[in-house]
């Protein structure tokens, strides 16, 4: 789905979370649109999906693809474009763009008009020859008929027939409302969870620390944590953890910084006897055994961990929690459950809540759409200098979704994000530089960035997307080292 509203890339950020169709597969439609016609747009939309309808939207781009070649490829792979008309998409340069190279590539174009439009009297001048001859489906709120089947009367005649029985559609989780951000009380004497100790065979993907004996080893040889007694000890030192770095540092790192410090066995004992931060480090081990389906009953002990030391107070946890609930990790999927979690996490001021918690409206998927909502939390973890946040708010003020298009800021919140480490953001801001958007044209800055982003291991979409920049420019990949 083509978002037009503004220019710029889609959302980013979410990177990590992204599914992106195989190119192998077909496309029925490829959808354009305005960002203000969201709430018209996204239920025809999925009314299609629901009918067996192949629809490529803006959710299949990853993290830091290129906007323009990523929308002419899977535009070149779909059967017919469908234009959603109304008087803000008619209006924007960039669904103008979009039909205009939806009409170059020769493929069909079905204009659906979602507001009051005449056609083709309220046409601009640049797109009457495109759509004055298009047959139209009208899909405005209060029009008689079902818009849903015409449109599917009129993708057939190109090859586009979903399936016979309409699909139930998923129905969204009812958002949570108020909710208290006062920390939940302790309990007089938690009960105790062992952490997982490395998996047999049969349950090789159980829980992360298991995962992590052969980092910890190689850490303890490296320094001499054997010989200090660290490893193996039984007893745990106070882990140099923040708060605010227990809500914006990734999982693996936290549980890497902890086996180091004090190795698996004092992790063991100190979570059994409910010491807050070992039983934090045992629910996000849960994490990486949920990407990758690992032992439910290892991921049940650790979900048990979050709830005890979200009891505690700790906010990452109560998060965790709501994470592990959205995927039905260790306890039953509750869509409604998870959305209080996240929700209470991010006030609480949890910087990935918030973060997490934006994502979430603005995809619609727990708490509904809501594109302010979704500010007002990106901005929250932005302020807390959480990078994904601020990369993923770059993106809303390049495209204008919402807030007001604003370029510049966009290339700001992306250097400082780039600045902090963050892969997206330095792919981001050497765009930015590239093109001169934004920022002063400066292609050196551009290359000096796009190298960090072919340096780095964390992200290897952004690693590729940097370089194929560089060989663009014709400007040498980073050093080996």
């Amino acid at each position: 789905m083509f978002i037009c509203a503004a220019a710029g890339p889609p959302d980013r950020h979410q990177m990590d979370q992204t599914v992106t169709a195989d190119p192998a597969d077909d496309i029925d439609i490829a959808a354009s649109y305005s960002r203000q016609d969201t709430a018209a747009v996204i239920p025809l939309l999925d009314a299609l999906k629901a009918r067996g309808v192949k629809v490529w939207f803006d959710k299949n781009i990853p993290g830091g693809a290129l906007w323009e070649e990523t929308i002419t490829r899977n535009m070149r792979r779909a059967k017919a474009v469908v234009f959603f008309a109304s008087k803000a998409s008619l209006a924007s340069d960039r669904c103008f763009d979009e039909v205009s190279a939806a009409r170059t590539l020769r493929k069909p174009i079905i204009p659906v008009l979602v507001d009051h439009v005449r056609m083709p009297d309220d046409l601009p001048d640049r797109l009457v020859l495109t759509l004055q001859t298009r047959n139209t489906v009208e899909a405005w709120p209060g029009v008689e008929g079902d818009p849903v089947e015409t449109l599917m009367l009129a993708l057939a005649s190109f090859g586009v027939n979903g399936d016979s029985t309409p699909k139930p559609a998923q129905p969204l989780v009812p958002p949570a409302e108020t909710v208290s951000i006062s920390p939940p009380p302790s309990p007089p004497s938690p009960a105790a969870t062992p952490i997982a100790g490395p998996p047999a065979p049969a349950r090789s993907r159980g829980l992360l620390y298991g995962g992590l004996l052969a980092v910890v080893a190689l850490l303890a040889t490296g320094a001499g944590l054997y010989a200090s007694g660290v490893i193996g000890g039984s007893s745990m030192r106070a882990l140099q953890v923040t708060e605010a770095e227990w809500c914006s540092v990734s999982a693996k790192k936290l549980l890497q910084r902890g086996v180091m410090e004090n190795g698996l066995p004092a992790l063991r004992e100190a979570a059994e006897g409910g010491d807050l931060d070992a039983l934090t480090l045992h629910c996000l081990s849960a994490n990486d055994a949920c990407n990758s389906g690992g032992n439910p009953d290892a991921m049940s002990a650790a979900y048990a961990s979050c709830t005890k030391a979200a009891d505690q107070g700790r906010w990452r946890a109560l998060y965790n929690k709501g994470w592990l609930q959205q995927r039905g990790c260790g306890a039953t999927v509750d869509g409604t459950a998870a959305a209080q979690s996240i929700t209470r996490a991010a006030e609480g001021n949890c910087a990935i809540a918030q973060y997490d918690l934006a994502t979430l409206y603005q995809k619609g998927e727990l708490v509904g759409f809501d594109d302010v909502k979704a500010i007002r939390w990106l901005t929250a973890a932005s302020d807390q200098n959480y990078p994904p946040a601020m990369n993923a708010l770059a993106n809303a003020y390049a495209l204008g979704r919402g807030v007001p298009e604003d370029d510049t800021r966009a290339a700001e919140l992306w250097h400082r994000a780039a600045d902090m480490g963050y892969p997206g953001s330095m792919a981001n801001y050497a765009d930015a530089l590239e093109r001169g958007t934004g920022v002063p044209q400066n292609t050196g800055a551009a290359i000096t960035y796009y190298r960090r982003a072919a340096a780095q291991d964390e992200d290897l979409e952004v690693r590729e997307r940097a370089e194929n920049a560089l060989k663009r420019l014709g400007a040498e990949g980073p050093a080996k080292t």
